[in-house]
């Protein structure tokens, strides 16, 4: 890509983060959102943690809760330090609390990162991501809430599958159909058939998901985003991140200071909304309950779509970095 032209999209990128800002003064609130990761073997939820908070401090978005999708120690504890770090600490953190259905119970960089600041602390300290899931959609507005699922759906379907209880009158199934707007999932790639990382460590809980998650039993939309859009889209930390950031220690430890944006896009997605994609029809994504190999219909609408890039990688590396990339901490 030539120079002219590389500028001209980071001006288009920033020109669209400006219509995001007249869109999100027009709003009554910002955007509420869940968001579920496994923060385990890839070091890109550092640059996610960091964005959210970023756009937490500057109201486009509310954070109901953190969620810990994976058997990893020291996943809820990086959450904490983000937390802290950014002074955000009534957002509530859950964490999964069984040892299957994922991958990431080692993780050298998070758990360097938990070391430098609190070492007696673990994922096991936290409440269960069920009972955080419960009570952040319980005491949301009707379709108020954003769910982003960017690791593993251990906690989501452990909540779908959870009872009612003193929490809330309503099964999870329940509270999901009425206090959930959106779902977005990072997994699979579309149309496929294709086998991603997410969908193959936990196959039997993705099948579970996106067989019961449909609009035919009352669910609100899908919206996935593939192992293909974010492989080329590289996004790092701020550029003036302060040299006391916890990311750096995170970065020394996995010897990257990028990762390719799978998470981060669908982070945007859900916050943002959809109108830099391109959007497929309406169909339904199915799971091999056995390998995790995802396979694409059009010809049922269930409530399920894909996206895609419709600009190109430039665009959306310059629309990730663009707003509010300032660290003040």
């Amino acid at each position: 890509m030539g120079a002219r032209h590389f500028f001209a999209t980071v001006l288009l990128a920033a020109a669209w983060i400006g219509s995001i800002a007249v869109d999100a003064r027009a709003r009554s609130a910002p955007t509420a959102i869940i968001w579920d990761d496994d923060c385990a073997s890839d070091v890109d939820c550092i640059y996610s943690l960091t964005a959210a908070h970023r756009w937490i401090d500057s109201g486009k978005v509310r954070v109901l809760a953190f969620i810990l999708d994976s058997p990893n120690a020291y996943g809820a504890p990086v959450m904490n330090v983000w937390r802290t770090r950014y002074r955000h600490p009534a957002i509530a953190i859950g964490a999964f609390k069984g040892s299957t259905g994922g991958t990431g119970a080692n993780s050298d960089w998070s758990r360097a990162v938990r070391d430098a600041y609190d070492p007696g602390d673990t994922s096991a300290r936290y409440p269960d991501c069920v009972n955080v899931y419960r009570k952040a959609l319980a005491s949301a507005p009707r379709r108020h809430v954003t769910i982003v699922e960017t690791g593993f759906p251990t906690c989501l379907v452990a909540l779908l599958k959870s009872p009612a209880d003193r929490i809330s009158p309503l099964s999870g199934a329940q509270l999901a159909k009425t206090k959930v707007r959106a779902l977005f999932v990072m997994g699979g790639d579309y149309p496929g058939p294709a086998t991603e990382f997410n969908f193959q460590n936990a196959p039997a809980d993705n099948a579970y998901l996106f067989r019961i998650w449909r609009r035919q039993n009352g669910f609100p939309p899908v919206y996935l985003n593939g192992f293909a859009p974010g492989s080329g889209v590289i996004t790092g930390g701020p550029r003036d991140l302060a040299a006391d950031h916890p990311a750096h220690i995170a970065e020394a430890v996995a010897k990257t200071t990028a990762r390719p944006s799978w998470d981060l896009l669908s982070l945007f997605q859900g916050i943002f909304g959809i109108h830099a994609f391109t959007i497929s029809g309406d169909g339904t994504n199915d799971v091999d309950p056995a390998s995790g190999r995802n396979s694409w219909s059009p010809v049922t609408a269930s409530g399920h779509y894909f996206l895609t890039l419709s600009r190109p990688q430039a665009f959306y590396q310059a629309l990730l970095a663009s707003d509010g990339n300032r660290e003040t901490r």
